[in-house]
């Protein structure tokens, strides 16, 4: 084998290592978008929690929104 064709077979092996470096390279991408999208939502639904945790242990709060929300639905009317 000449050095020529050596130089060749190199190049194609090193090609192919960047292609699948590559490959590899995107899933790991699309691995962390999916953690990432999992990770805001749980932080969004906890945001919710805790803002209407308090309102459903105090009862005259609980009151309050009941009685407004039937004025509303009143208002539809």
């Amino acid at each position: 084998m000449s050095l020529e064709a050596i130089n060749t077979w190199a190049q194609l092996i090193a090609a192919g290592g960047v292609i699948g470096s590559l490959f590899y390279l995107g899933l790991q991408i699309r691995q962390n978008t999916r953690s990432m999208r999992a990770i805001v939502v749980d932080s969004l639904a906890q945001s919710m929690a805790d803002l209407v945790r308090p309102m459903a242990q105090d009862v005259a709060v609980m009151r309050a929104a009941q009685q407004r929300r039937r004025m509303g639905s009143l208002l539809q009317c």
